[in-house]
C-alpha cells in the first residue's frame, strides 16, 4: 500500500521549521509524488527518504532521543547548507488506517516518533517502507519524481 504523508514540516539547524501545505505518497513500486508546496522541498524530501535507517521490521518505532539540538550532526548539512533539513510527520496514512503521531524521518537513521508525544497506535509502516525502500533500492525508479500540482 501506498504511504501517504499529509502533514509535513521541515525541521532547519536552527531548530526553525517550515510548515508545508502539501505532501507526498511513497509507492510500493518507489514512485514518489510530491504535492503542493512541498513540490518546492521536493530534493530534500526525496534525499532524506532515500537516505532512512531501518530496524527490523518487527521492532516498533523508536522514539526520538534528539531533535533540533543535534541538527549539527546531520550527513544532509554539508550538501544543503544551514539546513538538516530533516523531516518531521504530523499525520500519515498507509491504506484506511490514519496516524496523528509525529514522526521524524533524519538521514541516516529509523523514523522515530517525537518524544513526549501520545502515541495512537500509528499502522505498522514497516512492510510498506520495505516494499518503497526495495523498489528504489533496484534502481527502477531511482531518479523518477512525479510532481502533481495541488488545487487550492
Amino acid at each position: 500500500m501506498a504511504i501517504e504523508f499529509l502533514r509535513m514540516k521541515l525541521r532547519h539547524a536552527s531548530g526553525a521549521l517550515t510548515l508545508l501545505s502539501g505532501g507526498a505518497t511513497l509507492h510500493p513500486d518507489g514512485m514518489i509524488d510530491v504535492h503542493g508546496d512541498a513540490v518546492d522541498h521536493a530534493d530534500r524530501i526525496v534525499s532524506i527518504l532515500e537516505s532512512i535507517t531501518f530496524h527490523k521490521a518487527s521492532d516498533p518505532l523508536p522514539h526520538a532521543r534528539v531533535l533540533a539540538d543535534d541538527c549539527a550532526g546531520c550527513p544532509l548539512l554539508a550538501r544543503v547548507g544551514a539546513s538538516c533539513a530533516c523531516l518531521q510527520v504530523d499525520r500519515f496514512r498507509v491504506g484506511d488506517a490514519e496516524s496523528l503521531t509525529p514522526m521524524q524521518l533524519r538521514p541516516g537513521r529509523p523514523p522515530a516518533e517525537l518524544r513526549g508525544a501520545e502515541r495512537d497506535r500509528p499502522p505498522s509502516l514497516w512492510p510498506d517502507f520495505a516494499r518503497f525502500r526495495m523498489a528504489r533500492a533496484r534502481g527502477a525508479a531511482a531518479t523518477l519524481l512525479r510532481e502533481s500540482a495541488c488545487a487550492a
